[in-house]
């Protein structure tokens, strides 16, 4: 099981490489921070999956914010979109 879902998320990491070819891959939250076994299979399997061999050397990093970067991430997307007027109900003293 545990190896199955690091070569899910490993497949998911090379194809983003793929078609976003980005400087760095910075890994989050939990599974960012796993160790052993499933992180060597996730490396591994993304290794693999990614078609270039420039991008294959792509930098595969955990993030700096460990497991709470899923809550800060949740948290910066929340305070994006408060005060945000819903469709039906816009904010006051907006003109229409």
């Amino acid at each position: 099981m545990v190896s199955s879902a690091a070569q899910v998320l490993g497949n998911a990491i090379g194809h983003l490489v793929n078609v976003l070819d980005p400087e760095i891959v910075v890994i989050g939250g939990g599974l960012g921070m796993a160790s052993g076994m499933f992180r060597d299979t996730l490396m591994e399997t993304a290794r693999h999956t990614i078609w270039s061999d420039v991008s294959r050397r792509v930098p595969i990093r955990t993030s700096e914010l460990g497991t709470l970067a899923g809550v800060v991430g949740a948290a910066l997307a929340s305070g994006r979109h408060a005060g945000t007027p819903s469709p039906s109900r816009p904010r006051e003293g907006v003109l229409q």
